[in-house]
């Protein structure tokens, strides 16, 4: 969406305003862009982990994880005090 306010911006900005005007709009627009597609992507990750720990919590099968792996995935999966 501040793509668009951006592009907006920009249609006016080109009409009436020297092309610096344009380019700062621009530029501060895809700075607001980057950020939220940064959070969105980290999202994404978040959630792909838990489906993966998910996986293995919910198996059936025993399964024998040990030094800093396990420890990480145990860590996941319980949370401490």
């Amino acid at each position: 969406t501040s793509l668009y306010l951006a592009i907006l911006t920009l249609t006016s900005l080109s009409i009436s305003c020297p092309p610096q005007a344009a380019n700062i709009a621009l530029a501060e627009a895809e700075a607001d862009g980057a950020e939220a597609l940064k959070e969105k992507r980290r999202y994404e990750l978040e959630w792909e982990k838990l489906k993966v720990l998910e996986t293995i919590a919910g198996s059936q099968s025993r399964k024998f994880i040990t030094g800093e792996k396990g420890e990480a995935i145990l860590s996941a999966l319980v949370p401490r005090p």
